[in-house]
């Protein structure tokens, strides 16, 4: 999760491409995407802010014995300033890979 987060933050997606199997489900507030998708739109972003960073990440996996599933979760804050306005954004997030 936290390599993901790096690469997005430097807008180097293609470099954790490995990550993802060719069949992962790959979603954005329940968009369905494939992974060239998901990186052209992370990617589109820089077009609009500099500065981007994620701060204050707190992340953790869980095992769950029941089902054998396991989860990643993390929270930040997502930090950036216009290009257009120079007004600086902070925004806390979440995301979750399984």
């Amino acid at each position: 999760m936290i390599s993901f987060m790096e690469a997005y933050v430097s807008n180097d997606l293609v470099s954790v491409t490995d990550l993802f199997t060719p069949d992962a489900k790959l979603m954005i507030n329940a968009v369905d995407l494939t992974f060239s998708e998901l990186t052209a739109v992370f990617s589109e972003g820089h077009n609009y802010f500099k500065n981007i960073c994620q701060e204050n990440r707190d992340s953790n996996t869980l095992h769950y014995d029941v089902t054998g599933n396991i989860f990643t979760h993390c929270w930040y804050t997502w930090k950036a300033t216009s290009i257009k306005t120079g007004e600086e954004l902070s925004i806390r997030g979440y995301a979750w890979m399984k």
